[in-house]
């Protein structure tokens, strides 16, 4: 009991973005959206670079970033060993937060345990980690560049890493993503073809399935 009670006043004390909770239904369908891509291509994807098959997921968790809407953002696939991560662009760290550049890189399947590439996660789940990586833009965008900087000293730090994955957890759910990331949170820990090594490692850097419906229902009271 008292690890999701230091969750709950760990969220309230560092963000205050939760009286302004968006909420989205517990599982978002493809289906349902379809008829307003165009809208949301339009609307959403300025200054974006967006692969074709993750478009949609994609535009739907801008639309809840209102932030990011003219913030420059590059999908590109890669050789990595998790399903997404987020970087900004070397050589824009330094200029103001609105001429910088992000990119998002997804897990191309090579040399990776399948069951963590994008494309082997439902609709619902990648809505997910997708809004998780768009919370880090938001993150960074809040920082300086040498903020930005210490950031990948600190990265190492196995306690700062958890603490820092938390907080980008929070963003997100704070933008409406509960669910979203529950789901994520919940393909990686309950899939058995997933190994034990990587889940112990999303348990202790990440909020546990658990951990993420104790806040939903804290902020649905």
């Amino acid at each position: 009991m008292l690890k999701p009670l230091c969750t709950a006043l760990f969220l309230f004390l560092n963000l205050g973005l939760f009286a302004q909770l968006n909420s989205l239904p517990k599982e978002i369908h493809e289906s349902d959206y379809l008829n307003i891509r165009d809208s949301l291509l339009e609307t959403y994807a300025v200054n974006k670079s967006i692969p074709k098959k993750i478009e949609l997921q994609t535009l739907l968790a801008l639309s809840h970033y209102p932030e990011l809407k003219s913030v420059a953002i590059d999908f590109k696939h890669k050789k990595i060993r998790t399903t997404m991560a987020c970087r900004p662009q070397i050589l824009s760290v330094f200029r103001p937060n609105k001429k910088r550049k992000y990119i998002i890189y997804i897990n191309n399947g090579h040399k990776s345990k399948k069951n963590i590439c994008l494309e082997h996660i439902r609709f619902n789940a990648k809505v997910g980690v997708i809004s998780h990586e768009l919370a880090h833009i938001v993150d960074y965008q809040n920082k300086t560049g040498l903020q930005i900087i210490g950031i990948a000293f600190k990265y190492s730090s196995k306690k700062w890493r958890s603490k820092f994955e938390k907080s980008i957890d929070s963003i997100a759910i704070s933008h409406g993503f509960g669910w979203q990331i529950y789901d994520f949170s919940n393909y990686i820990l309950s899939n058995p073809e997933i190994p034990e090594k990587y889940k112990n490692y999303k348990k202790k850097v990440y909020y546990t399935p658990s951990d993420i419906l104790f806040i939903i229902n804290n902020l649905e009271k």
